[in-house]
């Protein structure tokens, strides 16, 4: 069975007011044979330019000239070391060799932002808020002299406008729309039961709801004495006399709440 990839990145500490963003936070990928190939080994500049174009103009009435943003002439200038076995690199590169022009020269290329994860993280499913553009393949040079390694540099120029959307690490699909990531807007995140403490006899059950938003969030259940009782998925088992305290636990976006419940188990 082929081993499953994703991003399990802990990128900021729990006080992320100051953490700026790393290179390695931001993921790009380029569509090579209908598959997303990262764009990761053997890249060592890919940065993103956004080249917003305006239009000034200077009213009789005053002496500094109001300008407006009026569009963009995105592009994405890179270096490489050329390593064949590289999907991604080896395609942009071949441009070059084989004088690709027109539609040959175009490639699907994604920006994805690893620091915005939506929803929870797992090793099934990691998705990250990210962008679908279209861009044109401009190399200009292939380099390495006797000794040396080859070396690539371009630029990926963008053709028409960016498809907002989400990107999946796991399976490499991206889905278009506008989502929300970690750091797009802030979701209140709470958990309520609908009772504070309960008593059961022993070998009996008794029910805790728990109330949490956003609605639907998995919550996870455990007891401080599963000598005492035990839970499941909200249901409480008395196993022997005594006390125990029942936590219920959310985490959306890194936030983490907590209820409690105190138990007592009779005979």
């Amino acid at each position: 069975m082929k081993r499953k990839e994703f991003f399990n990145l802990q990128l900021f500490a729990d006080d992320d007011s100051r953490a700026a963003l790393i290179r390695h936070q931001i993921a790009d990928y380029l569509e090579v044979g209908g598959t997303y190939e990262l764009c990761g080994v053997g890249f060592t500049q890919l940065n993103e330019n956004p080249g917003a174009q305006t239009d000034s103009t200077t009213y009789i009435n005053e002496v500094t000239a109001s300008s407006s943003i009026i569009g963009y002439e995105t592009e994405f200038p890179y270096q490489f070391d050329a390593i064949p076995r590289q999907k991604a690199l080896y395609a942009l590169w071949k441009d070059g060799r084989d004088h690709h022009t027109g539609t040959d020269a175009q490639h699907t290329f994604l920006k994805v932002d690893l620091f915005n994860p939506i929803g929870e993280v797992t090793a099934d499913l990691a998705e990250f808020t990210a962008r679908k553009f279209v861009v044109s393949n401009e190399v200009s040079s292939n380099d390495g002299d006797g000794g040396q390694k080859i070396t690539a540099s371009g630029t990926l120029h963008a053709v028409g406008d960016p498809v907002q959307g989400k990107f999946d690490t796991v399976s490499k699909t991206f889905t278009a729309g506008n989502f929300k990531g970690k750091y797009d807007v802030d979701v209140p995140v709470s958990i309520t039961l609908d009772k504070s403490t309960a008593s059961v006899a022993v070998g009996a059950t008794d029910t805790i709801t728990a109330t949490v938003e956003p609605s639907g969030t998995a919550v996870t259940w455990q007891s401080s004495d599963a000598s005492v009782a035990t839970v499941a998925d909200g249901v409480v088992t008395g196993v022997a006399a005594g006390s125990a305290t029942i936590t219920a636990t959310i985490t959306v976006n890194g936030t983490t709440k907590t209820a409690t419940c105190a138990v007592t188990v009779t005979e």
